[in-house]
Formats: structure tokens, C-alpha cells, sequence
């Protein structure tokens, strides 16, 4: 295996950590590529053809390794972490950053005999099929900031915090395939109908609701999120939770995603901006390979 990179896969299981220097070895892995599916038609004279949708596939991950030292605890623990029937990660270490599958194993490990040294050879599915970041980041769009730093000046007076002036904030994504994104837009006060633009791409997220104080709304533009119905939620002032999809306007792009390198988000409202507190969170990237 590749001496500067680690590999660590992790579920509830156990942890292994794959790296030139351990007990664990990876000696070869396969099916990392990202496979496209091209749905294409041709009329008749056409020269080629058209492509109509793609779509990118799953990924079957298979792991060659080899456990060397104590073979029969180390095996004990490989066995451990490769559960049927549970998600578990598997994270690629390298160049200061993490970059992680997720998954479920489709094979257990397969041990061959040995002494000294006993190789084996798992399967791992990945429904979703590019690498993330494991660095999560997240943005604040409008709300307090705070001005209280130590050491401080006792004399005189100061604010701790004050309102966001900037128009626009900046969201980097250092993968290279565009990603999505959680907002979340908090009441201070009365806010009417607040909205989040992407401001380079044109779409916009809008609430078509007077938001009462301590009212809150999270809206995810993550696949999983909308399968489960869970793309929009309302929380009121008390705390308990509903589906919010029935404030957001038509038009609105639950689809906004943060493309790669540098975009540009600004959140408003049609009257009282200033009781609005909107954070976007997004992991650091995501990529179609390594």
C-alpha cells in the first residue's frame, strides 16, 4: 500500500487502521472509479447520438489486505469490524486531509491460512458513490458576531456582539464536485419571510411564513433528507417539530447545491432582516475520486 496514505475503516464493530507502519496492511483495493450511466437516443440521419441523463452509479469496493504480529487477535479484530447487516466507513487519509465511503459489506472478510502472515478479501458497497470531506464547515449568513475577545479593556463601554453587515458570504468547496447544503434560519424576532440566494447561480431558497420569535426552520438539499421527508422541518417556539415543506414558495431550488471552489450565498427577508439568525453548513468537499 501506498506508504503516505492511511486507511481507516470504522463500525460499530471496531476501528481498523490500515497504514504502512502497523499490523494492518491494505495490499490492493479496487472499484474506487466512478462509473456513469448515459442514457442516449438517435434519430434517424443523426450523426452520434444525444444525450438525454446520466447518472452515477454505486460503487463496490473490494479490499485486499493482510494482518501480520499477533494473526489470530489481529484476525479476531478484522472479523469484528466487517459486520453483515451494518453502515460502517471507510476513510483514505493523505496530504493533511480525510476523505471517506460510506457503506454496508457485501462480503466478510475471507481468510487464507498461514503462518506469520494471513491475507483476506472483503466486499463493501457504497450507495453513495463520491468521497467526503470529514471536515464539516459551517457558515454564518446573517445573525450576531461577537466583539468580546480576551484579554479586554475593563474601562469605558463595548458591545459584545453586533449584527452582520456584510451582504454576501463566501462558501468554499475544495472538492471537485458540486455538493449540498443545510440551512438553518432562526427568529430573534418577528421575521417575514425570509430567503437565501445563490447569488452566482441565480436559485433561491424562499419561506413564505411570518416567522414568530424563536421560530425555527432546516431545510437539507441532501438526497437522503428528501427521501426520508425530512428536507423541510418547522420547529416552534416550544420545540416541537412538524414538516415545513408548506412554507416553502414553489420556485424555491431544493436542489441548491455549493459548486466547487468559491460561492456566493446572501440571506434577506421582506421585513425585519436584522431578527434573522441564517447559518449554512456543508462539508469541506466532496470528490468523484482520489
Amino acid at each position: 500500500m501506498n506508504q503516505d496514505t492511511k486507511i481507516r475503516y470504522q463500525s460499530v464493530g471496531g476501528i481498523l487502521n490500515f497504514a504502512y507502519e502497523s499490523e494492518f496492511w491494505i495490499t490492493k483495493i479496487t472499484g474506487l472509479q466512478t462509473d456513469i450511466s448515459l442514457n442516449t437516443s438517435q434519430s434517424v440521419g443523426q450523426r452520434g447520438s444525444t444525450v438525454n441523463g446520466q447518472s452515477v452509479q454505486p460503487k463496490k469496493v473490494t479490499v485486499n489486505g493482510a494482518v501480520f504480529g499477533d494473526v489470530e487477535a489481529n484476525r479476531a479484530k478484522v472479523l469484528a469490524a466487517v459486520l453483515p447487516l451494518h453502515e460502517a466507513r471507510l476513510a483514505f487519509i493523505q496530504n493533511g486531509g480525510t476523505w471517506y465511503l460510506e457503506g454496508w459489506p457485501t462480503k466478510t472478510p475471507v481468510f487464507e491460512d498461514g503462518f506469520g502472515v494471513q491475507s483476506f478479501q472483503f466486499q463493501f458497497y457504497v450507495p453513495y458513490p463520491y468521497f467526503r470531506s470529514a471536515e464539516q464547515k459551517s457558515y454564518q449568513l446573517s445573525g450576531l458576531r461577537a466583539l468580546w475577545h480576551t484579554p479586554f479593556y475593563t474601562g469605558g463601554s463595548f458591545y459584545i456582539s453586533k449584527y452582520t453587515e456584510n451582504a454576501f458570504c463566501r462558501v468554499e468547496n475544495t472538492g471537485n464536485v458540486e455538493q449540498a447544503i443545510t440551512l438553518t434560519l432562526y427568529a430573534a424576532a418577528e421575521v417575514s419571510k425570509p430567503v437565501v440566494y445563490n447569488v452566482e447561480r441565480g436559485g433561491y431558497i424562499r419561506v413564505d411564513k411570518i416567522m414568530a420569535p424563536n421560530e425555527r426552520m432546516r431545510i437539507s438539499t441532501h438526497d437522503k433528507d428528501k427521501d426520508a421527508g425530512q428536507a423541510v422541518r418547522f420547529f416552534t417556539a416550544d420545540g416541537s417539530e412538524s414538516n415545513g415543506f408548506k412554507y416553502i414558495t414553489p420556485d424555491s431550488d431544493l436542489s441548491m447545491g455549493v459548486a466547487p471552489g468559491g460561492n456566493i450565498f446572501m440571506a434577506d427577508a421582506a421585513a425585519n432582516k436584522q431578527n434573522l439568525r441564517c447559518t449554512l453548513v456543508t462539508a469541506g468537499g466532496e470528490r468523484h475520486s482520489l
